[in-house]
């Protein structure tokens, strides 16, 4: 095997190395095992040379494809005043440029999983690396929010932001939904979308164990209103009057398809309750009632999962363009 260091490694591993040698030797290990050694981590890579924050932070995410906005630069431990210490061995940067020079591998070897004959190294398989991309990876908050700094000091200027543009957007009414795993749900879905406020019955249901769970702290960043059930009459009036359109997400003789409705811009949707949906006496306030399409048996949707599509519709519609 190849090998690039003038140390000991291999003689005080002698047995190991032997063994390995020979298990490469079979014949149909020979091909693979010519590949592995041109990757980075059997050719350049080592251990202790190597340990620094450089490797850790940016040329090993750089050389095992993790994507570039995951990488990080020596300079930014730079600004953060790291002081390189002789009592400890991590340092900022690589001492060689072994390293550095190296690119990611072009082949990875993955074994068959289940192979119940003993030869699953004869049916390994080359995928290319461009292939094994498309993995799991959580957005940037400060990227589609243009928040940048202390998050924990901007929360609340953020807050008082929401407030000042509820001139326009969606709002959405949830004070007749009771359970707090609901609410928790809604205000995850309303956060995520850029809903301007979440109106429920009870501004404490957010101290709810249950609630908080299902929000995830969505809550931290999204305008909460409290508008109690006998308010909530007048709460819309006053909105219809100020140009707001009302839409009831309810099932009724007369109601549209969601599929095919087109939102206002400054919209209020209006959720009804888990077990006996949206009052009647509320029905004739709204400009129109909409109901998801179905398909199955099911009488209807939970009030979560429906305000969740019909959300969604309105943000692509309306926010994300």
């Amino acid at each position: 095997m190849k090998t690039n260091y003038g140390d000991n490694s291999i003689s005080d591993y002698k047995g190991i190395y032997q063994a390995a040698v020979i298990g490469l030797q079979q014949e149909s290990l020979t091909k693979n095992s010519f590949r592995i050694q041109d990757d980075f981590y059997f050719s350049n890579f080592h251990p202790f040379n190597d340990y620094c924050l450089q490797t850790i932070y940016y040329q090993l995410p750089r050389l095992t494809n993790v994507n570039c906005d995951e990488w990080i630069s020596p300079d930014v431990f730079k600004d953060l005043m790291f002081m390189e210490n002789d009592c400890h061995p991590l340092q900022l940067c690589n001492t060689g440029s072994f390293l550095t020079k190296s690119t990611p591998s072009v082949y990875l070897t993955k074994s068959f999983a289940g192979d119940t004959h003993g030869d699953s190294l004869e049916n390994n398989v080359e995928i290319y690396m461009e292939g094994l991309n498309d993995i799991q990876k959580k957005i940037d908050p400060s990227k589609s929010t243009g928040l940048c700094g202390d998050i924990f000091e901007i929360i609340n200027e953020f807050i008082f932001l929401q407030d000042t543009q509820l001139q326009k957007g969606l709002i959405v009414v949830a004070s007749f939904v009771d359970r707090p795993p609901n609410l928790g749900g809604i205000a995850r879905t309303c956060e995520i979308f850029g809903v301007k406020a979440l109106v429920v019955a009870n501004a404490d249901c957010v101290k709810d164990k249950e609630f908080q769970y299902l929000s995830v702290s969505a809550d931290k960043w999204l305008n909460i209103l409290q508008v109690k059930p006998y308010e909530l009459q007048k709460f819309l009036l006053n909105k219809k009057n100020t140009g707001w359109s009302l839409i009831g997400i309810e099932q009724t003789v007369n109601s549209t398809n969601l599929m095919t409705t087109t939102f206002e811009k400054r919209t209020i949707l209006v959720l009804g309750n888990e077990k006996d949906g949206i009052p009647a006496n509320f029905i004739p306030l709204f400009d129109k009632c909409v109901e998801i399409p179905q398909v199955g048996v099911t009488r209807s949707l939970n009030v979560h999962v429906t305000a969740a599509i019909c959300i969604w519709q309105y943000a692509n519609q309306h926010i994300l363009k």
